[in-house]
């Protein structure tokens, strides 16, 4: 007899041959000729060992990433692979590595959670393996400071070159104002002898 927990699979060979899945439960298991596997379907999470890896511009990070996976074909698990984790580690360090040497370090800050589900839809290979990976995220990408600092100062020169641009744009409208203000007064008779009006109000009370 065998007890399968309920998030177990019990995977039985006759003689070492395949013979059926057992599902959770008391399940008999004869001996000699029958051997039962038990394969855990709970939801894992792999943490990848850090990697460095080199950006499109040519800037060293050092990538931190988790993987959340879960066993979908005992019976392929056993039969094929023998550390489901170094599987995980490798197939993803490699998607990973591919993808962001690839992309600069501003294309890799903006698009973090992107990259994640890109790597997460390559996973999907994986079920050749007997396995399903639920998501890949992305938890950390480290940099030198200098190279923090240098955005920092990137982002400030951007700022005030668009306060610049807008308060130029401000200053072109006011002008284009007064510009079609002068011309409705120069073909305004009626403004014209207001303005006559006014010189003379003026010479008055200088006088």
């Amino acid at each position: 007899f065998r007890i399968i927990n309920e998030y177990e699979k019990g995977v039985i060979f006759i003689l070492g041959k395949f013979y059926k899945i057992k599902e959770p439960g008391f399940r008999i298991v004869f001996p000699f000729i029958q051997t039962c596997e038990i394969v855990d379907s709970r939801l894992h999470s792999e943490t990848l060992d850090k990697q460095e890896i080199i950006s499109k511009d040519n800037i060293s990070l050092i990538v931190d990433a988790i993987v959340f996976f879960k066993v979908s074909n005992p019976e392929f698990l056993i039969n094929r692979v023998f550390d489901p984790r170094k599987i995980i580690q490798e197939f993803v360090q490699i998607k990973i590595r591919e993808l962001l040497s690839n992309n600069t370090l501003q294309e890799i800050l903006v698009n973090r959670e992107k990259f994640s589900n890109e790597i997460y839809d390559s996973a999907a290979s994986l079920s050749s393996w007997g396995l399903k990976v639920e998501r890949v995220n992305l938890k950390d990408i480290k940099f030198e400071n200098s190279i923090v600092r240098a955005m920092a100062k990137v982002a400030e020169a951007e700022q005030l070159r668009q306060s610049k641009l807008i308060h130029a744009q401000s200053e072109v409208q006011t002008a284009e104002k007064i510009l079609l203000a002068a011309n409705m007064l120069e073909n305004n008779p009626v403004a014209i002898r207001i303005k006559e009006l006014d010189i003379l109000s003026q010479i008055a009370k200088e006088q």
